[in-house]
């Protein structure tokens, strides 16, 4: 067991980054609906890089994993190694290790969403795409602001508004080979006061390699309240849930040439995957100059997983490749991976629980400070975690 309790203080956490009159007219400005983004409303005052896939451009990739979302941001590499769908978040920015996310943090709507986003930065989750209404990724100087784990940058998940006008609502439906298919329905209701939005996502699919069957949904509800023209409200919970037959076990070369898409351990391999969480967010704009945000946020998650283990591609007695794999706990030179040997060798059986909570809030400042027009950033954060890992080797479970 692991408890971790976490004062980050940023008082003074502050940029200054001059913004000059002559390209304050050409000064690109987000779009006002879109309140729980997380860069300011000038984006010429972020430090460092940034780049933003628009609702837009998502609408007209129509991206089926996080790695097409993300394909033509420079410097973002994301390794799509063990699933299809993306399920399992490998990214990594400028030449950083993309091993489960570790040194890039991924956000939405500024909520961290690490299993542990300080004791256990590692990513097994991101939102649903059809949910999505912008990606904000900073590199550079300018992550220091969305901490921790911020080494090689930050991506924040920006959700889609509530509808302001009435009801609004839409039903989708998509489908491929290897008997995949997804479901998406979304409906709303606003008005100026407010409103509220309900989605539920449903994906499911056999893969690419046999024995890798995957089952995902998620179930949000997100509700907006207009308080005055100053000052709105933002709550948001969300449920989702994996359970898939992913395996960690490689092929040797002549393991490939026999069949390319054959897992033997696919069938004791699983993974499994749930999360609750939620946010509440309140965003007052005191004036021209200043707006204060604050956040509170929770997320429960348990995971566990039984995974067998191999090395790619075994030696003989005379310490030459066979191109055969071998699995950790049956290594037998020349002795080709199959399904019955995978039932006979067992393996790693790893579960683990986690929850944390926290609360932020920060002051956006413009100033005339030593006569240069000016931004400046302040506040902390108080984070709180429990971490609980175990781990079992033994018989095929």
């Amino acid at each position: 067991m692991f408890k971790k309790k976490v004062l980050a203080s940023l008082i003074p956490l502050v940029f200054i980054q001059p913004v000059y009159a002559n390209e304050s007219k050409e000064a690109i400005k987000l779009d006002k609906v879109e309140v729980t983004g997380i860069l300011p409303e000038k984006l010429e005052s972020v430090p460092g890089s940034f780049d933003i896939v628009t609702e837009k451009e998502l609408e007209a990739s129509r991206p089926f994993s996080i790695k097409e979302a993300l394909g033509n941001v420079p410097g973002v590499n994301v390794v799509q190694n063990e699933d299809p769908l993306g399920l399992a978040q490998n990214i990594g920015i400028r030449g950083m290790d993309p091993r489960r996310t570790s040194r890039t943090l991924l956000l939405e709507d500024g909520m961290p969403l690490f299993l542990a986003p300080y004791g256990d930065p590692s990513s097994h989750y991101v939102p649903m795409l059809e949910r999505v209404g912008r990606i904000e990724v900073v590199k550079g100087s300018g992550q220091v602001l969305y901490g921790p784990q911020t080494v090689g940058g930050m991506i924040n998940f920006v959700s889609k508004p509530v509808p302001k006008d009435g009801f609004a609502g839409s039903v989708s439906a998509v489908g491929g080979n290897n008997d995949f298919y997804g479901l998406h329905a979304n409906v709303g209701y606003g008005t100026d006061l407010g409103g509220f939005m309900v989605d539920a996502i449903k994906k499911e699919g056999d893969g690419i390699r046999e024995n890798h069957e995957f089952d995902v949904e998620e179930y949000t509800l997100k509700g907006q309240l207009n308080i005055t023209d100053r000052q709105t409200l933002i709550a948001k919970v969300g449920y989702y849930k994996e359970d898939s037959n992913v395996s960690e076990t490689g092929l040797g070369e002549v393991d490939y040439i026999n069949d390319k898409f054959q897992a033997p351990s696919g069938k004791n391999d699983f993974f499994e995957h749930e999360r609750k969480s939620a946010q509440l967010q309140h965003i007052f704009q005191i004036d021209d100059k200043m707006k204060l945000s604050t956040q509170a946020y929770y997320a429960d998650s348990y995971r566990t997983s039984f995974r067998q283990t191999d090395a790619p591609g075994g030696y003989d007695e005379a310490n030459n490749a066979t191109g055969i794999t071998v699995l950790e706990r049956c290594d037998t030179p020349g002795v080709p991976f199959t399904e019955a040997q995978a039932n006979a060798c067992g393996g790693r059986h790893r579960p683990r629980s986690y929850n944390y909570w926290g609360i932020e809030p920060r002051l956006d400042v413009s100033h005339h400070l030593f006569g240069v027009e000016s931004d400046a950033v302040l506040g902390f954060r108080y984070h709180e975690e429990d971490i609980r890992r175990e781990q079992y080797r033994g018989d095929t479970a």
